[in-house]
């Protein structure tokens, strides 16, 4: 006797059995959840969990800003604490406050000095670090004015006063009219360091064939008078009997070509300013702060004769009228420059 199996009824078995198995397995799954205790199924958040915490931070500046300025200007600085900072940025202002200008961005972190080379003027620095797009608050502020001492056979002397190399500061005009002192003294200038005068102090540059200015000259130098003389008079630079500048009690200051001497002009004390007297051979002219302060013809030659020393901050010969105050940067040119000329040297705008 022969079977017949249905196919369809075993296929259908088949699909009934495998959903009870799935259900089963599901019901199984189910149990072992809801056996799962309440304290090892449930996540609690902690109120305090420092180590997850993400707290605001604050991208410190660099500190101690210092600008040194020689023919160039040098920044140093001490860099930001926060050691992921890239770097930091340089930034630059012809007036203190600002409005500023980057100028240089320094990496890595740890470069802590930058050199600028600006031209002839005041400037005024900050710095700040930054990393990608995140920039610090400003550091200090310092301002340097850069002074150079050109190659040009007219510039008989350039003294900047920057440095007492052993009783002599250097002239870098290239004829070695070096200055000597006894018991000189070097203060803040206007840039760098400046010669201070007082009765105890003698400043002087040796007779020279190149300063004897015969047909036109220019005296420049930054001044600070600490005092204006009660009586009689003080020198800022005197070439006995040749070419002088001295300032006189009451009156102000007087420039002197060795042919005629303008009419005293009254100067500042407590400031720095700039000084020139200027002769072209045709008009002697006294320039204060870029501007033309007192003017006359004058016309001739200065007499020659003269061996005594040139003196800085007192006259000459006998260095008995010391300035109270100080000099700074002083140039001595055979050649009578212009006031633009004059106002650029000094690092003056609007002249």
């Amino acid at each position: 006797m022969s079977t017949v199996t249905n196919p369809s009824v075993r296929t259908t078995s088949s699909r009934v059995l495998s959903a009870g198995v799935s259900a089963l397995a599901t019901a199984i799954v189910l149990g072992s959840l809801l056996t799962i205790s309440t304290s090892e199924a449930a996540f609690t958040a902690v109120d305090s969990n420092p180590s997850n915490v993400v707290g605001a931070d604050s991208l410190d500046p660099p500190t101690g800003l210092t600008a040194t300025s020689d023919t160039t200007i040098t920044l140093d600085w001490t860099a930001t604490t926060d050691t992921y900072a890239d770097g930091h940025r340089i930034l630059r202002a012809t007036n203190p406050g600002g409005p500023y200008v980057q100028i240089a961005e320094v990496t890595p972190r740890t470069i802590e000095t930058y050199v600028d080379n600006p031209p002839v003027g005041t400037y005024y620095y900050v710095a700040r670090a930054f990393t990608t797009f995140w920039e610090s608050a400003d550091s200090n502020e310092d301002p340097a004015r850069p002074f150079s001492c050109p190659a040009d056979p007219d510039l008989r002397a350039c003294i900047r006063f920057d440095e007492d190399l052993g009783g002599t500061y250097a002239d870098d005009s290239g004829y070695s009219n070096t200055v000597s002192h006894t018991n000189g003294l070097l203060v803040a200038g206007i840039s760098d360091f400046a010669a201070d005068g007082a009765p105890t102090r003698r400043y002087e540059m040796a007779d020279s064939a190149s300063l004897d200015l015969t047909d036109a000259m220019t005296i420049e130098a930054w001044i600070r008078l600490d005092s204006q003389p009660a009586t009689g008079r003080v020198g800022i630079l005197d070439n006995d009997g040749q070419y002088s500048v001295i300032l006189y009690a009451t009156t102000g200051l007087r420039c002197s070509d060795g042919v005629d001497n303008l009419p005293h002009v009254p100067v500042p004390t407590g400031v720095w300013f700039h000084m020139a007297c200027a002769w072209d051979g045709a008009d002697l002219t006294l320039y204060i702060d870029g501007m033309p302060a007192a003017t006359m013809a004058s016309t001739g030659t200065i007499a020659t004769v003269n061996t005594d020393p040139v003196s800085l901050l007192n006259t000459s010969p006998l260095f008995d009228e010391p300035l109270d105050g100080a000099v700074d940067n002083l140039r001595v040119w055979h050649v009578g420059r212009t006031q633009a000329q004059i106002c650029a040297d000094a690092g003056l705008s609007g002249c």
